[in-house]
């Protein structure tokens, strides 16, 4: 059924037909992305303590690129291990090769900001350093119960990185 996620040329014809059918020109957007499950696969250490790497999805280089373009800043929120500093997962995203699709003041992750996405409190934060309102941000995110914290901060919410275009739409 999801195969055709992973069809790079399919994604690569549809990001393009996306981006200029819902192109939001003049209206500024804050899209937030968790990592796992929705960029990329996590890649952990064999002794199972250390994100040491991304197994990243074929399709979401284009996505990113593609959503960047239509006048949003892209973030993370995404909840990390204890241990993990901004710097080591920037590192992780740089050596992946997303880091340079994210605003680095839009980089939240949980064992950084102390608080995880079952809490208002982030998705907040998050829009405030966008410095847009929480009702232009949409946060990105496979689970459903993050979801609903997002649409409580009243973000908008997308259950995979292509439907983020849809929601997109729909906000303009």
């Amino acid at each position: 059924m999801f195969d055709i996620l992973l069809d790079f040329p399919y994604c690569q014809k549809q990001t393009d037909v996306l981006n200029k059918e819902y192109a939001t020109p003049g209206q500024s957007r804050a899209i937030f992305f968790d990592i796992g499950n929705v960029l990329a696969s996590p890649v952990i250490s064999s002794d199972h303590t250390t994100l040491v790497g991304l197994s990243v999805y074929p399709f979401v280089p284009e996505v990113l690129d593609a959503v960047s373009k239509q006048q949003a800043q892209l973030g993370i929120i995404s909840n990390t291990a204890p241990s993990d500093t901004t710097e080591t997962m920037k590192a992780v995203l740089e050596k992946a090769g997303l880091l340079r699709f994210f605003d680095a003041k839009l980089l939240l992750f949980s064992s950084v900001e102390g608080i995880d996405k079952t809490r208002v409190e982030l998705f907040q934060r998050a829009a405030t350093r966008s410095g847009l309102p929480p009702q232009n941000c949409v946060f990105v995110g496979e689970d459903d119960k993050e979801r609903n914290v997002a649409r409580r901060a009243l973000f908008k919410v997308s259950f995979h990185p292509l439907h983020v275009f849809q929601v997109l739409k729909e906000m303009s």
